[in-house]
């Protein structure tokens, strides 16, 4: 027997107290209820069925988390760096064979934007085949058969929410809101005792886009965060037994699959772990005003359970909301008197009648022997009758009655202002003491870029300035004299040394200084806190004014979301990471040119850049914006990179997305390997980076390989403000060196205007004709994202280009040497991605996850029969360099 006082954790009973952890083996059963006694001899007998049916909760949330193999990470969250041994690796969509295998099924297929990404349907044992036995097509395709189902969907993705860490929730968050799927804003607490997650940090840096319906915005696209936007907030909660799916009809009112429901694959399953979860979705209007159903952006939230079980959560989601729906069933006296404190908080009450109408006692109407509206004092409309209605006419009823509040009736709402409220309620905001002070960290380091970012990247981060610019360019001229044995003219010579000169000024600034990644939370600052100016100062605006913006009662809608608007051009002010780490390498580059402008602290950048690296943080190999390699800095960082390794696993392969800036080439490589590179989509940023993704051990065998370098390149043939003629020789010698890096290459082709397409094709193709100088041309695979007139015809046309330059150097090869090598063609792969309009309201194309697993298994093929690609010389003279020491770094093994 156990001793049991109030004071007892339901926690504490059920786990070793020298762990936090709960052992796999824990079993709660009726019988060993009966084995409890009180100190207090039974007196107290509701204290004691509550603590029973905590219990009783909490074991079968254990076993949830058991069944699904995620009792590990309670300790260990999953985070971002995981995704690349989830995601990576992964070349089918097979059901899971096991409930063990959901959730990295889960996420595989939502990094794929895949609308069966919450599925939790396992495929029985008898029916599963063996890999000789399937089609390719049935590897992409998963296969036909008897399925079974053992957790809710809605369990799987709380389970995984709960896994993860704060980093790894915005991931997901960014592609739920992509797939229109419901996300996690109160996460319940799988410990009884201890308060709910409010879950604000994953929406800080979710972007939507949508077209408001005010005559003066001329039909203009409006972009805003999540987190800051203000917007009418109508939560929807359940009070009693109904017969009505509550998710169903939520669905049906937005046109959408949004939230998961009952008749979903699983849905009828109980639920072990979401009861009381509150998820939220947002309507986002196109513009077109026949199609859309509300004229603003809405937020859904969706309390799960019944309400009268989560009071806290109801009374949170009551006085956080623009209006309550409440879906009221047969009420006990319970209910009926929760009824009327929502009435007294919410700001607006909306009740859905479903009592029993055979049972008068307990019906809603009848409340206190009056009509409920006017017992509540309602205003009319406020009620509806839905016993007699099927569930699309009770849809119907409640989008009208919605649109009716629209868009000025309603008071608009932030959820960053919310949070405030759950603190107030006892929920226990995501946005901890670690996150709070790398916050701390990033607002001290960003200290001055209210002022503008040009101006603070010309006094923070001064290397990325015309000096270094003008240097590289002298040091081009340099070597281009030296294989051409002529004399360096004196006038190049004196201004290279007054440029030293100037730069042996250079000391680091105080930001710099207190920013160095080299701190034991720079790794949290680097995945925390990618921002742009105007994204910066929304946020700080919302902060400092956040008194003044409780609840926004008296502002109209379309004043709000101004402020949010964000042109789609090219923004030449952008800010972002890649900035502080090109710094970082420019700061090591100039102490070994002058050796008295550094400190011995700059000595550590490389491991700093390593450990970053290995984090999945990419490593830039070449600044665009100056067309600068730099040698000293790579040299060190990819030295650091090989000692770290053993000494049998330096066998690399290297694969490079070439796309121009409009290409989307970030969220491409995203979707394929789950790395995160610098998005290109407004910045004006360009250059090369690098991620490195590390093998398994059942593929190093096979592929010959341990290591898979992945390159893309950013900003390529994008506007410049500079001069055109220099912005395409950089635009030249930066497609050169990322194909002179590539065993295999993909060009990623975008829908262009007819201006830009033979600029486009003409850098590509110069970069081929200039590395087949080298006999190493890499193996082509072409993306085409549009079926247009201008990429059929590129697609063609590159296709042919690379097939024959691929067959004349396999020629070549083949004649010079005894190896023969198997002839190779570029494959073409369509795929429509969720990229252009995003988040309009439009789901995302149903093939788009077959498709671009399609292309991940012809690029894996490609890697598998690609030979070693080493002689690189005789490109131009920058790309010298770079070559030379990544040559001794990705030399193959024989």
């Amino acid at each position: 027997m156990c001793l049991i006082s109030k004071q007892t954790s339901i926690r504490a009973l059920l786990t070793d107290t020298h762990t936090p952890v709960v052992p796999s083996n824990v079993r709660i059963s009726v019988a060993s209820y009966q084995e409890i006694q009180w100190e207090e001899g039974g007196k107290d007998f509701i204290f004691f069925k509550q603590i029973l049916l905590d219990i009783q909760t909490f074991s079968l949330m254990v076993e949830v988390f058991n069944k699904l193999g995620l009792e590990a990470f309670w300790t260990k969250p999953l985070d971002p760096a995981s995704m690349l041994d989830i995601s990576t690796w992964n070349l089918e969509n097979q059901a899971p064979l096991d409930p063990k295998d959901l959730p990295n099924a889960f996420l595989q297929r939502l990094w794929l934007l895949s609308p069966d990404a919450r599925s939790p349907l396992c495929k029985a044992q008898h029916d599963v085949l063996t890999t000789a036995d399937k089609s390719s097509e049935e590897m992409i395709n998963g296969f036909e058969g008897e399925n079974q189902c053992e957790v809710n969907p809605l369990d799987l993705v709380s389970a995984v929410f709960m896994s993860a860490n704060s980093f790894l929730h915005h991931e997901m968050a960014v592609r739920m809101v992509q797939c229109q799927f419901a996300v996690p804003l109160v996460l319940p607490n799988i410990d009884p005792e201890e308060p709910s997650h409010y879950l604000l940090w994953p929406l800080r840096g979710v972007l939507s886009q949508w077209r408001s319906h005010f005559p003066d915005r001329n039909g203009k696209v409006q972009e805003g965060d999540l987190a800051s936007t203000p917007m009418p907030v109508i939560s929807c909660v359940k009070l009693g037994h109904c017969g009505v799916s509550k998710s169903q009809v939520l669905n049906t009112v937005i046109g959408g699959e949004t939230f998961l429901h009952r008749g979903m694959d699983g849905g009828q399953t109980p639920r072990r772990l979401s009861n009381g979860l509150v998820e939220i979705g947002w309507y986002l209007p196109t513009g077109d005003l026949a199609r859309d159903i509300f004229p603003v952006p809405v937020v859904i939230s969706n309390l799960r359970g019944d309400a009268s079980t989560h009071e806290k959560h109801l009374s949170f989601l009551c006085q956080a909301s623009s209006a309550v729906v409440i879906f009221c069933g047969d009420l006990r006296e319970k209910e009926k008197q929760l009824l009327a404190s929502c009435n007294h908080m919410a700001n607006k009450l909306i009740l859905i009648d479903l009592s029993d109408k055979e049972t008068t006692d307990n019906r809603v109407i009848g409340f206190a022997d009056q009509n409920l509206s006017e017992y509540l004092g309602l205003p009319e409309g406020s009620v509806i009758q839905a016993n007699a209605l099927t569930q699309e006419e009770l849809s119907s009823r409640l989008s009208e009655i919605l649109k009716d509040l629209l868009p000025d009736k309603l008071k608009l709402v932030t959820l960053e202002t919310a949070a405030k409220l759950a603190e107030e309620q006892g929920l226990s905001v995501d946005e901890g003491a670690v996150c709070k002070k790398a916050m701390a960290k990033v607002e001290e380091v960003l200290k001055g870029l209210d002022e503008g970012s040009a101006k603070f990247r010309d006094e923070q981060l001064p290397l990325q300035g015309s000096l270094w610019s003008k240097l590289a360019k002298i040091e081009k001229e340099e070597k281009k004299h030296q294989k051409e044995s002529k004399e360096i003219n004196s006038q190049l010579q004196q201004e290279k040394k007054d440029i030293l000169v100037a730069l042996n000024c250079y000391k680091m600034t105080p930001d710099q200084n207190s920013h160095s990644p080299s701190q034991e939370n720079g790794i949290l600052i680097c995945q925390g806190k990618q921002t742009d100016e105007s994204e910066f100062t929304l946020a700080e605006s919302s902060t400092r004014n956040s008194a003044k913006q409780q609840m926004f009662p008296d502002v109209s809608f379309d004043h709000q979301v101004a402020k949010c608007s964000h042109p789609s051009e090219l923004e030449p002010s952008w800010l972002g990471l890649e900035h502080f780490l090109r710094e970082m390498g420019l700061i090591f580059e100039l102490t070994h040119i002058s050796p008295g402008s550094g400190s011995h602290n700059v000595l550590r950048l490389p491991s700093v850049a390593t450990d970053l690296l290995l984090h999945g943080i990419p490593l830039e190999l070449m600044d665009g914006d100056a067309s600068n390699i730099p040698i000293r800095w790579l040299a060190c960082v990819l030295a650091e990179l090989k000692r770290r390794l053993p000494q049998d696993q330096c066998r690399t392969r290297v694969l490079t997305n070439l796309g121009v800036h409009h290409a989307q080439n970030a969220e491409v490589l995203s979707a394929l390997f789950g790395v995160k590179f610098p998005e290109g989509r407004k910045r004006s940023t360009r250059g090369l980076y690098m991620a490195a993704l590390c093998l398994p051990d059942y593929l190093r065998q096979d592929m010959e390989c341990d290591f898979l370098f992945l390159v893309d390149a950013e900003g390529l043939c994008s506007k410049s403000l500079g001069n055109k003629g220099s912005t395409l020789i950089h635009d030249n010698e930066m497609a050169t060196v990322a194909t002179g890096f590539s065993d295999v290459l993909m060009h990623n082709i975008s829908s262009h205007s007819s201006a830009e397409f033979e600029t486009n094709f003409t850098v590509i193709v110069n970069a081929l004709l200039r590395i087949k100088e080298s006999a190493s041309i890499p193996i082509c695979q072409l993306l085409v994202q549009d079926e247009g007139i201008n990429n059929t015809l590129q697609t063609s046309q590159l296709r042919r280009v690379s097939d024959m330059l691929q067959i004349e150097t396999q020629d070549q090869v083949t004649n010079n040497t005894d190896h023969h090598y198997a002839k190779t063609s570029s494959s073409i792969t369509y795929v429509k991605g969720p990229w252009q309009n995003r988040a309009l309201s439009q789901p995302v194309d149903t093939n788009y996850s077959n498709a671009m697993l399609k292309l991940k298994q012809n690029l894996f093929g490609d890697l598998w029969n690609k030979s070693s690609n080493i002689q690189l010389f005789g490109v131009t003279p920058i790309e010298n360099y770079v070559f030379f020491f990544l040559q001794i770094f990705l030399k193959r093994a024989k």
